[in-house]
């Protein structure tokens, strides 16, 4: 039994694969911002003719409104709306939003959660912010400003670890060792 049951432990315990919690890394990667109404078929990079492509690390800001100067980036960690120098609203419209979309973050990377580092905007907060995959989505259909304000959401990220060859060497190894020591318990009968 104890020939069978310590190849099998190895074997099990090597194929145990955790997440890693990690904050985002953007640095380089093009993302898409844009601010929507869908309810109205609004997007904004259509309104005004922009590609909404924001190079993170590279890119000036991008200008979300003609008249306010919102504008919104990103740097390695973190998503950012600077709520411009002049006043504005979401004006109410429940899914009026802005979306920092194609987040990819590197192979087998997702978000997880994030942490509002700074949130001077009235009418925003941690309920109207949410994520899936590879992207966010910040609600500001109640928010009110009178210019100035910032929200600075930092990202947090996991990514499944992938066993290094010496690793998968030991599965294998473990698993053919698992395999032998059965083989040598059960003898074939012919019939």
């Amino acid at each position: 039994m104890r020939l069978i049951l310590i190849p099998t432990v190895l074997a099990l315990s090597c194929f145990v694969v955790c997440a890693t919690p990690a904050l985002a890394e953007l640095d380089g990667e093009t993302i898409n911002i844009d601010r929507v109404i869908p309810s109205l078929g609004f997007d904004y990079d259509v309104f005004v003719g922009q590609s909404g492509a924001y190079t993170v690390g590279v890119s000036a800001p991008l200008s979300l409104s003609e008249g306010n100067n919102d504008y919104a980036s990103a740097t390695d960690t973190d998503l950012i709306v600077d709520f411009g120098p002049g006043p504005g609203s979401g004006g109410g419209y429940a899914d009026h939003a802005i979306v920092f979309s194609d987040l990819l973050l590197g192979t087998g990377t997702v978000i997880t959660g994030f942490d509002v580092v700074t949130d001077t905007v009235p009418g925003i907060d941690s309920g109207d912010i949410s994520f899936d995959g590879h992207s966010v989505t910040i609600g500001i259909g109640d928010a009110g400003y009178s210019g100035g304000q910032v929200l600075d959401i930092q990202l947090q990220t996991s990514a499944a670890q992938t066993p290094e060859p010496g690793t998968l060497l030991s599965m294998i190894a473990a698993l053919g060792a698992s395999g032998l020591a059965l083989a040598c318990k059960r003898p074939l009968r012919h019939r």
